[in-house]
């Protein structure tokens, strides 16, 4: 990955935060792995899906994955502590 800078909010988020939260989505991946090994979810093609999820979890850890708003949002959750709700109040009950 690139050295760009990142921000969200305004802030930027940095390197020490991007290492923890790409460390937070391959561990993510790692836990969809297990839980699909022992029957807690189904999937339709265990074989597939564990490949789908070992190169999500390597692309996180190459820093390959810091391009979408769910990353954004972790990573400066992990860096401040604030959690941004982004819908409306109300919007869904």
């Amino acid at each position: 990955m690139q050295n760009d800078k990142l921000y969200f909010k305004g802030q930027l988020l940095t390197e020490e935060t991007l290492l923890a939260t790409d460390k937070y989505f391959a561990d993510l991946n790692d836990q969809c792995i297990k839980e699909a090994k022992d029957g807690t979810t189904y999937v339709n093609d265990l074989k597939e899906y564990i490949a789908w999820c070992e190169d999500k979890k390597q692309k996180s850890l190459s820093g390959n994955s810091r391009n979408n708003f769910t990353y954004l949002q972790q990573a400066y959750y992990l860096q401040t502590g604030e959690c941004i709700a982004f819908l409306p109040k109300g919007t869904i009950n």
